[in-house]
């Protein structure tokens, strides 16, 4: 009898570690993080996401919240990243919300994606651009720090943020996070480094997404986006 409530005992615990196993590999599957970079004048925030695609499928929808300090940066322009999040195709896109701006201290990103010809494609991968807000700085104010922003769904319940082709709320396993803010000339050298990596055949250290940093849209990320980003480093 004890033999048998042993290896009950046994079963049950393998048993609770197979379901904790399980729950933690699909219970997170996006992380969303945001990156600072300032000039003298200028302040800029890019918003990314790695996005694990599981059995659910690639994500259709994205919903962020930026909250930042209103009393050192003002004048935000808040552009999302269509080339990755739109409706349509990459040809003939169709218009829908624009990120909102709209309430002191806050920039709101709404996004999604359905490809007309292949509605079950998504978005899926690391480093995913969401969108960017661009500020400038108040005069006489400190650099915004890390610890000034914070980042957050889109919208409340039952509002979904994040779900995926298939119809599943990820809203709940999201973990977002604000990376330190660093002078965005390290930025763009972060970038250049990646762009010659690639170039030279080796692998960069973070993916080099055709959609961000394709700037000159010739669908082609390489020595022209380099140089771009050289020349914005040394002003």
């Amino acid at each position: 009898m004890k033999k048998t409530n042993k290896s009950s005992k046994i079963l049950l615990t393998t048993i609770a570690v197979i379901i904790l196993t399980v729950s933690q590999v699909w219970a997170t599957t996006v992380d969303v993080y945001a990156e600072g970079g300032y000039t003298d004048t200028k302040f800029t925030i890019n918003i990314y996401a790695d996005i694990r695609p599981t059995a659910h499928g690639a994500l259709l929808s994205a919903g962020v919240k930026l909250t930042y300090p209103d009393s050192k940066l003002q004048n935000p322009v808040a552009i999302k990243n269509e080339k990755e999040w739109y409706f349509g195709t990459p040809e003939n896109m169709y218009a829908y919300i624009d990120p909102y701006v709209g309430s002191a201290g806050e920039a709101v990103f709404l996004l999604g994606k359905f490809d007309q010809n292949n509605p079950q494609e998504g978005v899926e991968g690391d480093r995913t651009h969401l969108g960017r807000i661009m500020f400038d700085r108040i005069v006489g104010t400190d650099i915004p720090s890390q610890a000034d922003f914070s980042l957050l769904g889109g919208k409340v319940a039952p509002f979904v943020d994040f779900a995926t082709v298939t119809g599943v709320e990820l809203d709940d396993s999201v973990n977002f996070s604000i990376s330190p803010v660093v002078p965005s000339s390290i930025l763009n050298m972060r970038g250049v480094i990646k762009i010659l990596s690639v170039v030279s055949g080796m692998s960069p250290d973070e993916p080099v997404r055709a959609t961000e940093m394709d700037t000159d849209n010739d669908g082609v990320v390489g020595i022209g986006e380099a140089i771009i980003l050289l020349k914005e480093a040394a002003q």
